[in-house]
């Protein structure tokens, strides 16, 4: 639980610096990370992790 959590964060992270990176502002951007809490298909199985392996950007 702890990993997904950290993977997500980096994952996050990385999205942010890009967005950073395209002139939005830092007060703009915040980041959350779910790891397992949200997933956006439950289940086991590949099909289901690659589905949760996500960055989602709200506007």
């Amino acid at each position: 639980f702890v990993l997904n959590r950290q993977l997500g964060e980096r994952r996050a992270q990385e999205v942010r610096t890009l967005v950073l990176l395209q002139g939005v502002g830092e007060d703009q951007v915040d980041i959350i990370s779910y790891g397992e809490e949200k997933p956006a298909m439950p289940g086991t199985g590949e099909a289901s992790w690659e589905l949760n392996r996500r960055v989602e950007l709200v506007f």
